[in-house]
């Protein structure tokens, strides 16, 4: 009866996770036709194929010391001042991404510790950057449509309130869903492989879509960059919905042995 309460219990908690894991889903399979921009990039740098993913993260190849992820710039046809970085996944979400202040906190600490790769994105079209990390960690990207970094911060430092981010164009936007305004799916991302290399391909909306009144045109292709040694991973919501998964696996197994030394 323990053992039955116990697997009751956790798959509560599993369908709560599985029912919170993406609450705006837009995926660019569902009609390629509507992302022509998306399209072309994806035929010219995956040849050979593509998985698209729901996942707002990204593993570093490798499985110790650092490895070299090469960044580069694809396309871009949104605002002239967008600045596009990188942050370093520390195993937290905002608590609510429909409170305010949960998301001012803690996109001022994910962008304070982030590192800008682009700024002025429009004259950097075909650039690259090439960071090295450490292997299989995790990270994630931030764009500003509008200002850089500094701009950013100066503006958002703590108890500072000056960008709402469920009404102000200039609030940073994020791969993770779960760190944008009421759960907002800003970007596609897909996963491929690059002359034996692990890749990722991701198409940002750099317009804030889940907002009243909101003037973005989800056209997924205001800013389009590639990353070799870098693969999409699970939303954070899905590396808890698997780990419960395995722990029910498990607690089966052992109730299981159990009966059996009983009988």
């Amino acid at each position: 009866m323990r053992s039955l309460l116990i697997h009751l219990f956790l798959l509560v908690i599993l369908l709560s996770l599985a029912g919170q894991a993406r609450a705006d889903t837009v995926l660019y399979g569902s009609n390629p036709s509507d992302y022509s921009a998306t399209t072309s990039t994806l035929n010219s740098y995956f040849p050979t194929g593509y998985i698209e993913s729901v996942g707002g993260l990204f593993k570093v190849a490798g499985t110790s010391g650092s490895t070299q992820v090469t960044i580069t710039l694809q396309g871009d046809n949104g605002a002239d001042s967008s600045t596009l970085g990188y942050f370093v996944y520390n195993n937290t979400i905002p608590v609510d991404p429909t409170s305010a202040s949960s998301l001012r906190t803690w996109a001022y600490n994910t962008i304070s510790s982030g590192t800008t790769l682009f700024a002025g994105t429009p004259d950097d079209v075909g650039q690259t950057a090439i960071v090295s990390l450490p292997a299989g960690s995790i990270i994630g990207f931030w764009l500003l449509p509008t200002g850089s970094k500094s701009d950013f911060l100066a503006n958002n430092a703590a108890g500072s309130s000056n960008y709402n981010p469920f009404t102000d164009s200039r609030w940073p936007l994020f791969t993770l869903p779960q760190a944008n305004p009421n759960y907002s799916d800003q970007s596609f991302v897909f996963g491929g492989n690059i002359k034996g290399s692990p890749a990722s391909l991701v198409s940002f909306e750099d317009t804030l879509r889940l907002t009243t009144n909101s003037s973005s045109d989800s056209d997924f292709n205001d800013v389009i960059f590639t990353a070799v040694n870098l693969s999409p991973v699970p939303e954070p919501r899905a590396f808890a919905w698997g780990g419960l998964v395995i722990l029910l696996a498990l607690l089966g197994i052992r109730s299981r042995r159990t009966a059996l030394v009983s009988s």
